[in-house]
């Protein structure tokens, strides 16, 4: 899905906006558990060293560095340390808006003061700011941050619940910055992401952080995320709640290798994509490939089977590896359950609140809530909500990596809940039973 185009004829935002009056501290806004996940989202599903450190050398003056050993969550809670005033030495943070396959779900704009490289003008960064500002607000599927940045400039962070391409977000906000009558340019406007060459980028810091350049604090004007941050907090919740579960239900084998208590242990019952493609697909045959094979396996799995099943093809994945790799079993499992616990987190912000509360009405942990998002995967593949579609129970259960009765027992309870409605009947060895997808209505 493309980004909306800039228009003057936006519909209404949907969403609840909180207008401040008088700019205000992060901390007066949001919680701390918001900011961690406004962090965690600006991540862009990067690894845990992929982020921008701003700080202050011994003279004062004022550095920008790509991080190499620091890790995002650490200085996340030192940033927050730091807006709160209870940090002994000062932090901030701040982010790139793009990751390896050059998306990014969010986008920002700095409109330069008088501190910019150029005409410097506090007045027009403001009028300018606010414009965007307006612009972007009328639509119901973007979430807009607006920030002082320090001596008279502003940043205006643009949030979406999915990612989208950079080229993408580079065309919307050029189209902003035309329509308000600016120039993209030092001491006026700059946009992130912006037509530089290479994969990194500029990076921006996160609203509300503290400015190394002249020791002050982000404040926010005015802002609609808290919705977009509130479903994040609750998807974060219940993955780190399944990651303890997991960690009580996992045993060590006597080759010491973690290994997690699945349905189908034999490689024979594992569902790896229609004739096993995923086997060669995905294969480790070349070095230095292991962890972009399996993120690119992730990403392609994700909406197809649920995670046991996943988990056992990452663990397949290492063991038939041609080439030797750094990294253990162990650490590569790890990995997997660090994407995929960042794809559950995105999966779910992309529900629409109907849908959403016919997920969270499931039980936690439970194997319908996998069954939701593969028989949902199902239904979007028709393209089109009056047709309806077939599930075949054996397909369902080897995606699951459950037994037969429990794929037939949950087509029941999912038809009993509403979440889709049986269209045509099984005919024994001819077709299978149809359904259609129903969970984005009201009940």
């Amino acid at each position: 899905m493309n980004l909306p185009e800039v228009t003057e004829d936006l519909p209404t935002l949907a969403t609840h906006c909180l207008i401040v009056g008088h700019a205000q501290k992060a901390d007066v806004i949001w919680t701390k558990t918001d900011f961690v996940a406004l962090c965690e989202m600006m991540r862009n599903r990067n690894d845990s060293h992929f982020f921008m450190i701003p700080y202050q050398k011994q003279d004062g003056t004022a550095h920008f560095a790509k991080a190499k050993k620091a890790r995002a969550d650490r200085y996340t809670n030192w940033a927050w340390d730091t807006i709160t005033g209870s940090a002994t030495k000062r932090a901030s943070i701040g982010f790139y808006p793009r990751n390896p396959d050059g998306k990014s779900c969010w986008a920002a704009m700095d409109f330069d003061g008088s501190d910019g490289h150029g005409d410097g003008d506090d007045e027009r960064a403001r009028n300018n700011a606010l414009k965007a500002f307006q612009l972007l607000l009328r639509n119901p599927e973007l979430f807009v941050v607006l920030c002082t940045s320090g001596s008279g400039g502003w940043h205006l962070f643009v949030f979406t619940r999915q990612l989208h391409a950079v080229e993408d977000w580079i065309r919307l906000l050029k189209q902003v910055v035309a329509m308000i009558g600016a120039n993209i340019r030092k001491g006026e406007c700059e946009i992130f992401p912006s037509d530089c060459r290479g994969r990194v980028g500029y990076g921006i810091r996160a609203p509300g952080t503290w400015n190394p350049k002249h020791d002050t604090f982000d404040l926010i004007a005015c802002e609609n995320l808290t919705p977009l941050l509130s479903a994040h907090k609750v998807q974060s919740a219940l993955v780190a709640k399944e990651r303890r579960k997991r960690v009580a239900l996992s045993y060590r084998s006597k080759d010491g290798a973690d290994r997690a208590d699945l349905t189908y242990r034999s490689e024979n019952l594992v569902y790896r994509g229609e004739f096993d493609e995923w086997r060669a697909r995905f294969a480790i045959d070349e070095p230095r490939t292991r962890r972009n094979k399996l993120k690119a396996m992730v990403d392609h799995i994700f909406r197809q089977i649920g995670r046991p099943v996943a988990r056992r093809n990452a663990e397949l994945q290492y063991n038939e590896k041609k080439v030797s790799t750094a990294a253990t079993l162990s650490e590569h499992l790890q990995e997997f359950d660090e994407l995929w616990d960042w794809w559950e987190v995105q999966w779910l912000t992309e529900l629409p609140e109907s849908e959403r509360d016919k997920f969270e009405a499931l039980p936690a942990n439970s194997t319908d809530r996998q069954a939701f998002r593969v028989i949902r995967n199902f239904a979007q593949l028709v393209n089109d909500p009056e047709n309806d579609f077939k599930i075949v129970a054996e397909h369902l259960a080897k995606r699951l990596g459950v037994t037969l009765q429990t794929a037939c027992n949950i087509r029941r309870r999912f038809c009993a809940a509403g979440i889709m409605a049986q269209t045509a009947e099984y005919v024994r060895q001819k077709l299978a039973a149809r359904y259609r997808w129903t969970a984005e209505l009201r009940c």
